[in-house]
C-alpha cells in the first residue's frame, strides 16, 4: 500500500517536471524557428527576443496541455507498477488538465495581448534571390511597392533574358512565407504546416467551446478524455516498446480523426450528426454530439481494453501459483 501511495505521489511532481520541461524546450524552439524565419541575407540574427518568447508561449502550452497525456503515459510505462492508486491519479491528473489547466490558459490569453516590437525589414541588396520562374537581383535596397530589379528568366537564359524591370516587392516577399528572404528558404527546410494547422485548429475549437459554455466545454473535452484513457493499452504487454508503440499509435489515431472529423472526408459523418440533434431536440444544445460520442465509445472500449488485460493477467497469475 505504501509503495502505491509513493508511486501515485510521484507522478504529481512528474507531472510538474513534463509540462515544466517540454514548455521551456518549446518556447526556445519556437523562438529558435521564429528568428530563422525572420532572418534575412546580410544581417545579423537576434537571438533573443521577449515578445516572441511571450508569443512562443501562448502557441506552445496548448500543444504541450493536448500531448500531455501520451507524455504522462511513457512516463508511467518507464516507471509502472503500483496498483490501482497511480491509475487514480493519473485519472485527476487528466481531470486537472482538461478541467482547470486548459481553461485558465483559455482566460489567460484572452486577457493577455501579445504586441511584437519587430520592424519590417527590407530585403538586402546584392543577392540573387528566385522568384517564381526568375531569379531577380536588387540593385538597391527596396523602398516601395514597385522597386527596379533586375529579372533573369530561367527559362530563356540561353537567349540573354535578362531585364532590368520594375517588380512587385509585396509579392516577393509573400512567395517567400514563412521566411522572409527566399533565400532562407531554399536553405532550411520547412515545419510542416499540416501540423501548426492542426494544432491550431484544435485551438481554435477549444476557444469556442469554452466561451459557448460549460455544456460545450464537456464535449470538447470528450477529445481529451479519449486521448488520456489510451493510457489503458499500456497494460496489454509486458514489453515497454510495444506498450509505447500501442500508445503512441492510439494516439496519432484519435487526434487524427478529431482533426479529419472537421474535414470534406467526414462531411457524411457531420450531415448524419446533423440529422440525428434534428431528430432529438435535447441535443440541441451539444457542439458534435456524434463525435462526442465517438469520443466516448472510444474511451469505453481503451478502458475495457485495459480492465480486461488486467484481469486476464490475474487469473494466469492465480493459476501458475496453484
Amino acid at each position: 500500500m505504501i509503495k502505491s501511495l509513493k508511486k501515485s505521489l510521484q507522478l504529481i511532481p512528474a507531472y510538474l517536471g513534463i509540462l515544466l520541461f517540454n514548455c521551456v524546450i518549446g518556447m526556445l524552439i519556437y523562438m529558435l524557428y521564429f528568428n530563422t524565419t525572420e532572418l534575412i541575407a546580410g544581417k545579423l540574427l537576434q537571438l533573443f527576443d521577449r515578445h516572441i518568447l511571450l508569443e512562443g508561449f501562448f502557441v506552445v502550452i496548448p500543444v504541450v496541455l493536448v500531448l500531455s497525456g501520451t507524455l504522462l503515459s511513457c512516463y508511467r510505462i518507464r516507471h509502472s507498477g503500483g496498483g490501482v492508486l497511480p491509475v487514480i491519479m493519473y485519472s485527476l491528473l487528466g481531470a486537472v488538465t482538461w478541467c482547470i489547466l486548459y481553461p485558465s490558459f483559455i482566460e489567460l490569453k484572452k486577457n493577455c495581448q501579445v504586441i511584437s516590437d519587430s520592424e519590417k525589414t527590407a530585403l538586402t541588396a546584392g543577392y540573387f534571390r528566385s522568384a517564381g520562374n526568375d531569379i531577380i537581383y536588387f540593385p538597391q535596397i527596396p523602398v516601395s511597392a514597385d522597386v527596379e530589379a533586375v529579372v533573369i528568366n530561367v527559362n530563356e537564359v540561353q537567349n540573354g533574358a535578362v531585364s532590368l524591370q520594375k517588380i512587385n516587392y509585396p509579392q516577393v516577399v509573400y512567395e517567400s512565407a514563412p521566411f522572409k528572404d527566399s533565400l532562407i528558404r531554399e536553405t532550411i527546410p520547412t515545419m510542416p504546416g499540416w501540423i501548426m494547422e492542426g494544432f491550431a485548429a484544435i485551438e481554435v475549437r477549444a476557444e469556442n467551446a469554452w466561451h459557448a459554455g460549460y455544456i460545450n466545454w464537456l464535449c470538447f473535452i470528450s477529445f481529451g478524455l479519449a486521448l488520456f484513457s489510451v493510457y489503458s493499452l499500456t497494460f496489454c504487454s509486458e514489453w515497454r516498446l510495444i506498450n509505447i508503440i500501442y500508445l503512441l499509435l492510439m494516439e496519432a489515431g484519435v487526434l487524427s480523426f478529431n482533426l479529419l472529423y472537421f474535414s470534406d472526408y467526414f462531411l457524411p459523418l457531420r450531415k448524419l450528426s446533423i440529422r440525428i440533434v434534428n431528430n432529438f431536440n435535447f441535443l440541441t444544445h451539444l457542439d458534435e454530439p456524434l463525435l462526442v460520442c465517438i469520443n466516448v465509445f472510444l474511451t469505453l472500449v481503451f478502458i475495457c481494453i485495459g480492465v480486461t488485460t488486467v484481469l486476464t493477467k490475474k487469473q494466469k497469475n492465480k493459476r501458475r501459483s496453484v
